[in-house]
């Protein structure tokens, strides 16, 4: 099963162009499995992902990983 979260990304990365900087906002948690899956990503693509969350907000990129409470 898929997961909303990743298909945001997955929805960013093919709809906007290379060194745009995606923030997706979610209104629940971020599981453990998407966040981990978020800084492989953003080494992949190299790109910065900021990741948003009722709790949290991370800052993803190529050689670095922020997380704020």
């Amino acid at each position: 099963m898929y997961r909303a979260f990743q298909l945001a990304i997955a929805f960013g990365l093919s709809n906007t162009g290379p060194g745009t900087k995606l923030l997706i906002i979610k209104n629940l948690r971020v599981c453990g499995n998407c966040h981990e899956a978020t800084k492989f990503i953003t080494k992949i693509f190299n790109r910065e992902i900021v990741v948003r969350d009722v709790i949290t907000i991370s800052l993803c990129g190529d050689r670095f990983t922020l997380c704020w409470t």
